[in-house]
């Protein structure tokens, strides 16, 4: 993708060289631009360079320097103006150049979007003569590994942008290898979602995927391994230290059968909630009146479900109107082990 440098003496050589839409657009697109970084004196043709193509080289958000060289058949002159413009961007982008302190030449580059820009430098003498040079760059995709579960209903369901902490949230993926066990799919309705089923994974059993993801500048290949268990531990991080008790704690997950729940919980004065089972058609079992620790001191429950052969997909914590003050969650497990 890298141009060649070009040394010239007139524009009108520039739109030979590069034709209708090439370096003369650039110089048209540049000369009219506002982001002039220094000057100097030049009397001899010009050869302007600013790099090799910097690909997944780019973060968004962060400054990326590219420093400008200037060659002449004579001596490199003084009083050179230095001109830069980005000519290619992701659509939407609003990407900045900006002046390096101390240098007449350099300029930085920050993107605010993932993808694939071109940079162009003109640099002009004080008798017309031009140096153009371009060069393109590319942002860097970023994404881990991840593990998900799957329960007794043998589906599961999951936001693989949200668990491979994909740095692109535009990003897209597809299944390049199947598990040996199940199927792996991209949910064709939302594009976020992977989807995995099964008829033959055993209970402890575990299988994987790879999957390629990709934007308009990089790709990535990860696995995804899935682990078949009954047992389901939540996340109470947000509750898990000392907060104001909330009238309502409300947890959903991929539907599945549940038998019981654990519940560790710390109280320093007493109070009574209840524990409601959801199903997948909105059907509610309650469990009343579950009295918390209350004594400074943790405490566990082994909370049954009323209705075991109901596939259920959310849980509420429901505190009554005498809990108070501080209360922390330390675990929350579905048919724990």
């Amino acid at each position: 993708m890298k141009r060649s440098i070009v040394s010239i003496v007139s524009l009108a050589i520039v739109a030979i060289l590069a034709g209708c839409d090439g370096v003369s657009s650039v110089v048209d697109q540049v000369s009219s631009s506002d982001t002039s970084i220094g000057s100097s004196d030049d009397t001899s043709s010009l050869v302007a360079y600013i790099g090799k193509d910097q690909l997944n080289k780019l973060e968004v958000g962060m400054p990326y320097l590219i420093k400008a060289e200037v060659l002449s058949e004579e001596s490199v002159p003084s009083n050179l103006t230095y001109l830069w413009s980005v000519i290619n961007k992701p659509l939407g982008s609003q990407p900045k150049l900006d002046r390096v302190p101390g240098s007449l030449s350099d300029t930085t580059l920050t993107v605010d979007e993932y993808g694939v820009y071109t940079v162009a430098l003109v640099v002009k003498g004080e008798n017309g003569e031009l140096g153009v040079d371009t060069i393109t760059l590319s942002t860097n995709l970023l994404a881990n590994d991840f593990q998900m579960q799957v329960s007794t209903v043998n589906i599961s369901e999951v936001n693989w942008r949200t668990l491979s902490n994909v740095n692109n949230t535009k990003a897209n993926a597809e299944v390049v290898e199947q598990g040996t066990k199940g199927t792996f799919e991209i949910d064709p309705q939302d594009p976020s979602i992977l989807i995995y089923r099964t008829s033959e994974l055993l209970d402890g059993e575990v299988d994987s995927a790879r999957l390629r993801i990709w934007d308009d500048a990089d790709e990535e290949f990860i696995t995804v391994t899935v682990l078949k268990t009954n047992s389901l531990s939540l996340n109470v991080s947000s509750y898990s230290f000392f907060h104001r008790t909330l009238p309502v704690y409300d947890f959903t997950f991929y539907p599945m059968l549940v038998n019981n729940v654990k519940i560790a919980e710390w109280d320093g004065d007493w109070g009574l909630f209840d524990l409601v089972f959801i199903d997948t058609l909105g059907n509610e079992y309650r469990v009343n009146d579950i009295v918390s620790s209350g004594n400074g001191v943790w405490k566990t429950h082994i909370i049954s479900n009323p209705q075991p052969d109901a596939v259920i997909q959310e849980i509420k914590i429901i505190t009554h109107g005498n809990f108070g003050g501080l209360w922390k969650i330390g675990e929350i497990t579905l048919n724990p082990q």
